[in-house]
């Protein structure tokens, strides 16, 4: 721009515009404190004696260092590494995971569990089965002929296309059950009880046997 052929105060003008343009637009382009959503992650929500997890924080879906970590049982650092008490009094016990961030807090709820609980075989017939029978197997869903999102759970062969034996937290049945978004949890009437859900862990981490 040619100054010599505006006046100062015209040139003043146009510079001071220019500048809160650029001002305003920075601005809008910093995230506001009340939009940060807070989530914890991990690869499971049942535990046994003396387990060991890392948990992770995620802002906004991106993941970041928590200020502070808390349990109410076991322990927790603060880089998110919790370990379970060695001994429980009751079969199960619950445990609430909070982690804080830029004065924001979230949590989550795990459950801990004997050894000797998880020791107990799990049957297929006489748990695995029925427990799909009552809560997925039905029209609809994942039985009489319907297959919601491709699964089809109504008989052992099926069920076993949708785990992988010996490695629950890798397996799709497991995961189903565990999500925390309450749109895509299953079944879609209501999260399974954790024991229920410790059930079908275990029945997997026993090799997913059609016993």
């Amino acid at each position: 721009m040619n100054t010599n052929m505006i006046s100062p105060t015209i040139y003043r003008w146009f510079i001071f515009f220019c500048c809160s343009s650029l001002l305003i637009a920075a601005c809008k382009n910093e995230p506001e404190e009340n939009s940060i959503l807070l989530n914890i992650e991990a690869p499971k929500l049942v535990f046994s004696e003396g387990d060991s997890i890392i948990f992770r924080l995620k802002a906004n879906n991106n993941q970041v260092a928590a200020d502070t970590w808390t349990t109410t049982i076991g322990n927790i650092d603060n880089s998110g590494n919790w370990i379970a008490p060695l001994h429980i009094s009751a079969d199960t016990i619950l445990a609430m995971i909070v982690a804080t961030y830029q004065n924001k807090q979230t949590s989550i709820q795990i459950q801990i569990t004997k050894k000797a609980f998880q020791e107990n075989t799990v049957s297929y017939a006489l748990t695995i089965q029925p427990l799909l029978a009552n809560n997925c197997n039905f029209s609809g869903c994942h039985g009489n002929g319907s297959r919601a999102g491709k699964v089809e759970l109504s008989v052992y062969d099926n069920v076993k296309n949708n785990v992988i034996p010996f490695n629950a937290d890798g397996s799709k049945l497991y995961f189903s059950l565990i999500k925390t978004n309450p749109l895509r949890v299953m079944p879609p009437a209501g999260k399974l009880h954790a024991n229920k859900i410790q059930s079908v862990w275990l029945w997997i981490e026993q090799g997913a046997r059609n016993n």
